[in-house]
């Protein structure tokens, strides 16, 4: 402290020897002085001997206001024990020497025990020397890691592999306490150079191992006959190791096929192997049913394992045709086309069904009637009706069903109007008689009458089958009702009239309904009971011909009734003529008779003029 001058500067200061100066004395000398002539002074008093030593307490203290002056920054730090100080710039340094000593490979966490300050302190720092590094230095997972580091693990990764030819990721992961994904980018920058091998997926391996896995699979697949999964084959070659990664095995199947080394296939995403011979022999069996029958179904070619089957069959069999179904031969189309023509030509019906596979559907069926149809020479010359979706009947046998009906209605209609003149006639019984019938006044008033009797009995020249009909006849029993004067006559003819309508009609319906009809069918013909879908063909001629039978039965009970009414009309004009005839004659006696009885009067046996 020599040439800092003796100007006291406090009490203290005034009465000392220079011997213990006070710290404000010393703390404002610095001050004044610069920082060479500090330095000066600082090696000056090293190289002499200290007569005064500072406690830790003062050093403290000088340290404290050395700070709050602004002669040290943030950059001073104190240690754990709280005994020494340290800059930022040596706490980094001593943090890389560290990372040095540990092999690349340091924790953050025991930084604090190896450079006794901190650990917030040495946070800031880690990160420092990992933005100044320019990439050869990381921090992760709360760890300082440096690419020397990386380097020997690649280094011992590689030797690894060389020994047992496969390595997991998530093995090494695990061996080496890093991120998956950090030990994927580590290794895969290093493939080719420090690591000799293969990355695929989450596997490490080796060529020489990819041979042997070649080499086996080679050998299995070739001993295979049918289809099998990869990953059965994998577990039955005992390389379960290497089976988690399932698309290098399809990889290497693939190679091995484009090789030539196997021959079949892989399918299901590359997951199952179908080997050629298998394949062959699938299709060798479908080719045989095809050929032997006429007809294969697509499920059958599903189940040989040819996908689209369509095309598939069309390609190998152009000359037959694709329904919904099944695939059918030429051979099948000429047989149906000659029983149609032959049916047609015949009179006779033809459920196509029967003489097809049972495979295929109804839809199918008609189909390739349809087809025979229209290819069909002789549908001009006989034409017939394709009935309940599967059934041909020919025109002839439908016109034989037709006049059976129209037989058929004609006797019902017979039956219907034999009905109706008897329950008329019932009607016509019940009704009084009138009183002093054969008295001359009662004949001659009957004769006057017989003009509006007959045409009051012409309404029945219009009878026919209907409710209109019946009504007639209501009215009819109601005239004979009000001519006879009696309540009683006029309710019998109501009733008479109701007979009549239900004899006229109800038995046509119910004798041609179509239930009815299809019973008249199959007596004629028995066999086409089950033809058809659900035995359908009967109620489809039954169709057919109703509107004949119909028809024919209006006409036939029209033409009954208009006979007997023409019938009857003849009937009571000759009986009216001869009325007429008898009341002349009445008439001519009973003026004789008159002027008989004059003369005898008048004269007794007298002849007269007259007489």
């Amino acid at each position: 402290l020599n040439g800092l001058g003796k100007k006291p500067f406090c009490k203290e200061l005034a009465e000392c020897n220079y011997s213990t100066p006070c710290l404000c004395w010393f703390v404002s000398a610095l001050h004044r002085m610069d920082l060479d002539s500090l330095l000066n002074a600082l090696q000056t008093t090293q190289q002499q001997k200290s007569y005064v030593r500072l406690s830790e307490r003062n050093v403290v203290e000088l340290v404290l206001k050395l700070k709050q002056l602004g002669l040290f920054g943030e950059e001073l730090l104190h240690t754990i024990n709280g005994k020494e100080y340290i800059t930022t710039d040596r706490l980094k340094a001593d943090i890389a020497a560290a990372l040095r000593q540990a092999g690349g490979r340091l924790e953050l966490t025991e930084l604090p025990a190896l450079v006794g300050v901190d650990l917030v302190h040495c946070e800031k720092q880690a990160a420092l020397i990992v933005a100044e590094s320019s990439g050869t230095a990381l921090g992760a997972q709360g760890e300082l890691i440096t690419t020397q580091y990386f380097d020997s693990l690649a280094a011992e990764v590689n030797d690894l592999l060389q020994e047992s030819g496969v390595l997991s990721l998530a093995d090494l992961a695990i061996t080496y306490a890093l991120n998956t994904e950090l030990l994927r980018s580590t290794i895969s920058s290093r493939m080719g150079t420090v690591i000799h091998g293969q990355l695929e997926g989450s596997l490490l391996y080796t060529p020489a191992y990819v041979s042997n896995i070649k080499a086996q699979l080679r050998g299995a697949l070739r001993g295979t006959t049918i289809p099998v999964a990869l990953n059965t084959l994998v577990k039955e070659l005992g390389l379960d190791s290497f089976g988690s990664s399932i698309g290098m095995v399809s990889q290497l199947v693939d190679e091995l096929i484009t090789e030539g080394a196997v021959k079949g296939s892989t399918k299901g995403g590359g997951g199952n192997w179908v080997p050629t011979i298998y394949t062959a022999a699938q299709q060798q069996a479908v080719t045989g049913f095809y050929q032997q029958n006429g007809w294969v179904a697509y499920d059958l070619v599903r189940k040989a394992g040819i996908s689209n089957e369509k095309t598939y069959l069309k390609q190998n069999f152009p000359e037959g045709l694709a329904l919904d179904t099944v695939y059918v031969s030429s051979t099948i189309i000429s047989q149906v086309e000659a029983s149609v023509n032959e049916t047609l030509r015949s009179t006779s019906w033809l459920d196509v069904s029967t003489i097809l596979p049972p495979a295929m559907s109804a839809t199918d069926v008609a189909t390739l009637l349809d087809k025979c149809l229209d290819a069909g020479k002789d549908i001009a010359q006989h034409p017939g009706q394709v009935l309940a979706t599967t059934c041909i009947v020919s025109t002839a046998l439908i016109t034989v069903v037709k006049d059976k009906a129209e037989v058929h209605a004609v006797l019902e209609a017979d039956k219907a109007a034999a009905d109706r003149r008897k329950s008329a006639a019932t009607a016509s019984t019940s009704a009084p008689s009138s009183n002093g019938a054969g008295s001359a006044a009662g004949i001659a008033s009957v004769a006057k009458k017989g003009v509006a009797v007959k045409d009051a009995n012409d309404s029945d020249d219009d009878w026919s089958m209907g409710s209109k009909k019946g009504k007639k006849g209501k009215a009819g029993g109601a005239n004979k009702a009000k001519a006879k004067s009696s309540s009683s006559s006029s309710n019998t003819g109501a009733a008479g009239g109701k007979q009549q309508k239900g004899a006229a009609t109800g038995d046509g319906r119910t004798a041609l309904s179509l239930q009815a009809l299809t019973q008249l069918v199959l007596q004629l013909y028995p066999d086409m009971e089950d033809a058809g879908p659900s035995g359908a063909l009967a109620k489809g001629v039954a169709e057919q011909i109703r509107p004949a039978a119909v028809a024919a039965y209006q006409q036939a009970l029209e033409s009954a009734f208009t006979s007997t009414a023409e019938a009857r009309r003849k009937a009571k004009d000759a009986a009216v003529k001869a009325l007429e005839e008898q009341y002349g004659l009445l008439q001519l006696y009973e003026h004789g008779c008159k002027l008989l009885q004059v003369c005898l009067l008048g004269s007794k046996w007298r002849t007269c003029n007259c007489c």
